[in-house]
């Protein structure tokens, strides 16, 4: 039987046993491109009416079982089921749709779970089948209902394709795999220039990498972006980050596959039941007239706050495990102590005060 490979993600591209075909009418891969998303048989009815809405139902069904002739004469009947009702792609013959591949993928892991090689492996397969919004360049001149599916699913794949991409460059960082964390931030900005959290990343990851320059220029970039394209500065996190960074407070820190140097090798890993030192910041916003700890209602006024020690933690490599109406607790050296772990709780706490 013959394979028949779609490819929607990106410009639309159609091959039939490796050689591409090119399908002589728009609305035949229009409607292609509808069977190869739907979960399910598509009425007749409104298919003629989403891609022929200016013609009356008896016209606009002509029309559909022209483009439906049109996919089983270039592409053969084996990759189609139609009957009087309804029309579908045979599933059970010999067919790959990228978005098809691509949804799936994503929707069998859990992006919390990244630290799984297996889990991971199968989201940067997942987003190796994104070469593109979908139907990249494609239009229909007088089907705005088309244009208007066609627009909220390329939405729908690209804000999926963003969130793997994020959850990829925060679990390459956590491994200190900081080239490939590099690039998923690249593509992710890529892919959404505007993603102010992108821009974030790709400055840490600089910043960490000994960049510091670069990591700069990124941030001036994101402002420049900001600016000319939505009006707004960036955020107050955002800019943090980059005071951090100008002030030197975020170290670069060791690469894996670096050889570690004594200052900042991480202690023998402890064997079960042995105790190791952790650092331990602990921060508190306090009243100047009371000297009452206000942290939940510093939070409350002014969410970046949050943001802002998150953000300066997981550059630092630490995390924050507790903030509460008392404060914020951030560890260093979990799981893996480093004898400079001391020196960066002070560096953090300096760069949280700015």
């Amino acid at each position: 039987m013959p394979h028949l490979d779609i490819r929607l993600l990106g410009p639309p591209r159609i091959e039939l046993d490796g050689q591409p075909v090119t399908l002589p009418r728009a609305k035949a891969t229009a409607l292609l491109a509808l069977l190869a998303v739907a979960d399910a048989p598509q009425r007749r009815d409104t298919l003629a009416t989403m891609l022929w809405p200016e013609q009356n139902q008896s016209h606009a069904r002509a029309g559909l079982r022209r483009a439906l002739a049109t996919l089983t004469g270039e592409l053969g009947h084996d990759f189609f089921l139609a009957d009087r009702e309804t029309i579908s792609l045979n599933w059970s013959a010999d067919v790959r749709a990228d978005v098809d591949e691509f949804r799936i993928a994503l929707a069998q892991v859990d992006l919390d779970s990244l630290a799984d090689d297996a889990v991971r492996a199968q989201v940067e397969t997942a987003l190796a089948c994104y070469q593109g919004d979908f139907l990249t360049g494609f239009s229909l001149r007088d089907a705005p209902a088309f244009d208007d599916w066609q627009y909220q699913t390329a939405d729908a794949l690209r804000l999926a394709a963003v969130q793997a991409l994020d959850a990829l460059v925060q679990a390459f960082e956590a491994r200190h795999e900081f080239e490939d964390a590099i690039a998923f931030a690249q593509r992710l900005l890529a892919l959404d220039p505007l993603d102010e959290r992108g821009h974030a990343h790709l400055m840490r990851l600089l910043a960490r990498t000994g960049q510091r320059a670069q990591a700069l220029r990124q941030y001036a970039h994101c402002v420049q972006l900001l600016d000319e394209e939505l009006a707004v500065p960036p955020a107050p996190a955002t800019t943090d980050l980059a005071d951090a960074i100008r002030q030197g407070l975020l170290q670069p820190a060791e690469a894996a596959t670096a050889p570690q140097t004594p200052e900042s090798a991480p202690s023998a890993a402890a064997e079960p039941g042995e105790i190791h030192s952790v650092s331990v910041l602990s921060l508190a916003v306090i009243a100047a007239a009371t000297g009452a700890t206000v942290f939940e209602n510093a939070v409350a006024t002014d969410g970046a706050l949050v943001h802002t020690v998150g953000d300066l933690a997981s550059a630092a490599g630490a995390h924050v495990d507790h903030i509460g109406d008392d404060g914020a607790l951030v560890y260093f050296g979990v799981p893996h102590p480093f004898e400079d772990d001391p020196e960066h709780a002070v560096q953090l706490a300096f760069a949280v005060r700015q």
